[in-house]
Order: C-alpha cells, then sequence, then structure tokens
C-alpha cells in the first residue's frame, strides 16, 4: 500500500473491532459449512453411484 501512499494506524483500537471480528467470522463459517456440507453431499452421492455401477458389474456379469 505503500505505492498508493496509503498507511494504515496500527496503534489505535477501535471500540467496535471485535464486533466486526465476529461479523467476519459469522459469514466465514456459514460459508465453509455450506462448502463443507456441498462437499460431503457430492462425495455421498459419488458413492452411490459407484457401488450401483459396481452392483450393475456383477449382475452382467452373470
Amino acid at each position: 500500500d505503500e505505492e498508493k501512499n496509503v498507511f494504515y494506524d496500527l496503534t489505535t483500537q477501535t471500540s467496535n473491532t471485535s464486533t466486526l471480528l465476529k461479523t467476519n467470522l459469522k459469514c466465514f463459517f456459514i460459508e465453509t459449512a455450506n462448502n463443507l456440507h456441498h462437499g460431503l453431499a457430492t462425495r455421498y452421492l459419488n458413492r452411490l453411484e459407484k457401488r450401483k455401477n459396481e452392483v450393475h458389474d456383477t449382475t452382467a456379469e452373470r
């Protein structure tokens, strides 16, 4: 940020730092939970599809 001549005051504590942190963390955790849920659902569906294909292959061999 020095190139843009922008400097931040890191010595002064603001009163709403914890509120801002909680808001940011809450958004982050919600997004993380959604991503995790989507990933687990996709993994579960892939396992079901794999098992279905295995059963189909076994049946076709007979």
